[in-house]
């Protein structure tokens, strides 16, 4: 792995291939492996090489990511289930 990398855990081909595997299928599993390999697939394309490369110009890609993640993480909360104890 070259320096700067981060091993995410995921195997993007993987993933599709699990999900090509069942096409006609739809159930949520299937459509949460779709999902992880859309996110995954434009981490690696569009947040990744301008954060590296804000980095090689010696500025810190912090930012860049805090705000990725903060916008991924509000979008997951938004689609979380509603707390049925709360008004």
């Amino acid at each position: 792995m070259a320096i700067g990398q981060h091993d995410s855990g995921l195997d993007p081909d993987q993933l599709a291939a699990e999900t090509q595997a069942s096409p006609g299928s739809h159930s949520a599993e299937d459509i949460g492996r779709e999902l992880c390999r859309l996110l995954t697939g434009f981490i690696e394309t569009k947040v990744v090489p301008p954060a590296m490369h804000t980095a090689e110009q010696g500025i810190d890609p912090t930012p860049i990511l805090d705000t990725v993640a903060g916008i991924l993480r509000a979008f997951a909360d938004s689609l979380a289930r509603p707390d049925p104890d709360s008004d």
